[in-house]
């Protein structure tokens, strides 16, 4: 219906912009989500909290993928 509306580079457009809104707002919860599991740890004021970060950045966008694969 778009397509036939709007035009082939109207909906392409559309994508794009869907797409990288939905990528900001993923990208947004991963990171609060991060921080929040994070601090509930006591790992937020540590030496090694970058580690802690990007591992359970990591986790949790690795259960994201495989969640919304299979589940």
């Amino acid at each position: 219906f778009f397509r036939e509306r709007f035009g082939r580079s109207a909906s392409v457009l559309y994508i794009i912009v869907a797409a990288a809104g939905m990528i900001v707002f993923l990208a947004g919860v991963l990171l609060v989500t991060t921080r929040t599991v994070q601090g509930v740890m006591g790992k937020a004021a540590t030496a090694d909290s970058e580690m802690w970060f990007f591992g359970i950045l990591f986790v949790s966008t690795a259960v994201f993928i495989v969640y919304s694969y299979w589940g």
